[in-house]
C-alpha cells in the first residue's frame, strides 16, 4: 500500500510545471511586466528586471530632474523602435521562468539563459544598478553594459543620458 502510493504521486511530480514558470499577460513598457500563476489565472502580478535601472525607472524616479525626462522623451521619439524593445523578445501568453530576487525585481529568463536584464543591457536601453553585486550575474550584467557603451548603443550614445545615470543613484 505505501509504494502504491508513491506509484501515484511520481507521474503528478514529473508532468507539472515548475513554481517559477509564469504566464507572461502584459508589457506596459520595457520596465514593467504583468505575470499570472499558471495553476490559478487569478493570481497576477507585475515584476521589474532584476539589477538593472531602465529608462523607466530613471524617468519615474522622484530625484529625477526635468531636463533628464525630457532627454529620456526626446531619445523616445528619435528610437520610437526602442519605446516596446521588450515586445520584440517575449511574448503575451507564454510561459517564462522567473526567480524572485528583492521586492518586485525579478530574474527573467527569455531566450534560454539569457536574461531580459541582459538584452535591455546590450541594447542600452538600461545600466546596472550602481553598488550591485550579485556573484552569479554582476560579470554577465556588467559585460552587456560594456557591450553596449562601447558599440555606442542607446543611452551611452547620448552624454546628457550618461550624465542623469551618474547623477542618481537609483536603490534597486
Amino acid at each position: 500500500m505505501k509504494y502504491l502510493f508513491f506509484i501515484l504521486l511520481i507521474p503528478q511530480f514529473l508532468w507539472s510545471d515548475p513554481t517559477s514558470t509564469y504566464i507572461l499577460k502584459s508589457i506596459p513598457h520595457n520596465g514593467l511586466y504583468s505575470f499570472a500563476d499558471p495553476r490559478n489565472a487569478q493570481m497576477s502580478f507585475f515584476l521589474t528586471p532584476y539589477g538593472i535601472v531602465t529608462l523607466e525607472d530613471l524617468y519615474y524616479h522622484p530625484q529625477t530632474t526635468q531636463v533628464c525626462k525630457k532627454e529620456i522623451i526626446v531619445f523616445y521619439i528619435d528610437h520610437s523602435d526602442k519605446r516596446y524593445f521588450v515586445q520584440e523578445h517575449m511574448y503575451i501568453e507564454q510561459k517564462y521562468h522567473i526567480e524572485f530576487k528583492k521586492d518586485t525585481r525579478a530574474v527573467i529568463y527569455v531566450q534560454g539563459t539569457t536574461t531580459l536584464s541582459e538584452i535591455l543591457l546590450k541594447e542600452g536601453l538600461a545600466y546596472v544598478v550602481p553598488n550591485f553585486y550579485d556573484k552569479e550575474f554582476l560579470y554577465r550584467f556588467k559585460q552587456a553594459q560594456k557591450d553596449a557603451r562601447l558599440h555606442q548603443k542607446g543611452i551611452w550614445k547620448d552624454k546628457v543620458l550618461v550624465q542623469c545615470m551618474a547623477q542618481y543613484n537609483v536603490p534597486r
